[in-house]
C-alpha cells in the first residue's frame, strides 16, 4: 500500500517529531471535533506544563459522550465522562464497603 504524497510527508514530520525531543506530540480524543480556540488552549496549557512545544492532532472518538483523552509519550489524561463515572462508582463502593 503506498501513501499519498502529503501522507507520506506527514508521516515523516511525525517521525521528526517523535525523536527531535523538542516537540511533544499530543493525541487529543474527544467525541466531537474541538475548535481551534479550545485546541490553542489546550496547547498553551501543555506547553507550561510540560516545558516544550506541543504539537497537538485532535481526532474524534464517537464512544466519548463528553470530555477528551491526552496521550503524549508513555502519558494517558483520561478527562472523560466515562472516567468521572467509574471513579464515582468506585468512591460509592468504597464507602459502602467501610
Amino acid at each position: 500500500m503506498s501513501l499519498k504524497p502529503c501522507e507520506t510527508a506527514r508521516v515523516i514530520k511525525r517521525q521528526i517529531i517523535k525523536y527531535s525531543g523538542k516537540i511533544e506530540e499530543v493525541r487529543v480524543f474527544s467525541a466531537v471535533k474541538l475548535t481551534e480556540e479550545q485546541l490553542q488552549k489546550m496547547k498553551s496549557m501543555l506547553e507550561d506544563k510540560l516545558k516544550k512545544s506541543v504539537a497537538i492532532e485532535n481526532l474524534v472518538n464517537k464512544s466519548l459522550i463528553s470530555g477528551v483523552v491526552l496521550k503524549y509519550g508513555d502519558s494517558l489524561l483520561d478527562a472523560s465522562f466515562e472516567s468521572a463515572l467509574k471513579n464515582l462508582r468506585l468512591q460509592i463502593a468504597e464507602v459502602n464497603l467501610g
